[in-house]
């Protein structure tokens, strides 16, 4: 589980560094997430 969680911090530095290096695509990026994410919660309560 170490190398897990390694792995996944790796992955959100990657992240944050796009994220600095291209505000606007991760901008766009993190858009999309929070609508699909605002989406999938709208579903859950509807139901």
């Amino acid at each position: 589980t170490l190398r897990k969680s390694l792995q996944t911090t790796s992955t959100l530095s990657a992240t944050s560094k796009l994220c600095f290096e291209q505000p606007v695509t991760s901008f766009l990026v993190c858009s999309l997430i929070f609508i699909e994410y605002k989406k999938a919660l709208f579903k859950k309560y509807m139901l």
